[in-house]
């Protein structure tokens, strides 16, 4: 009965060597393949920014892929969100194939860009990521002038 203890105790710990043995010489796996980032073509951003400028409540389109919100549309403030009307935005970007991996869409007062830069009300009146819709900034409807 003894001899037997032994033998399964022997088998129980040589299966346990065994075990991390192969388990530690295990080749490492090779890297997971990432596709790359598509970014649009400057054709797509070309084709948007005309899109989006024959918008009749559009007053300016902006595009630098360096900003946070990488689009900014200039409306006029009339004090109500512009959320839906960036995550529309979106929507146009996406048909016309002008969304990067991390596209944001800022709607900010025109009345900005009259105004020294010192003055400026930088608040957007909506701010939304095109990739989830999710509001990033629901906006502030303050005037930048007379209010």
């Amino acid at each position: 009965m003894r001899n037997n203890l032994f033998l399964a105790l022997a088998v129980v710990v040589l299966g346990g060597v065994i075990s991390g043995f192969i388990q530690t010489n295990q080749p490492n796996p090779s890297p997971v393949q990432t596709e790359p980032v598509a970014m649009p073509s400057a054709a797509a951003i070309e084709v948007a920014k005309k899109a989006l400028e024959q918008e009749r409540q559009v007053k300016g389109v902006f595009h630098d892929p360096e900003k946070s919100a990488q689009w900014q549309i200039g409306m006029v403030n009339d004090g109500s969100s512009r959320v839906g009307y960036a995550e529309y935005v979106c929507g146009v970007l996406k048909e016309k194939g002008a969304i990067a991996p991390s596209t944001n869409v800022k709607i900010i007062d025109v009345a900005n860009l009259l105004v020294p830069a010192k003055d400026r009300n930088m608040h957007g009146m909506g701010t939304v990521d095109c990739n989830d819709y999710r509001v990033i900034d629901a906006g502030d409807m303050t005037p930048v002038i007379g209010g």
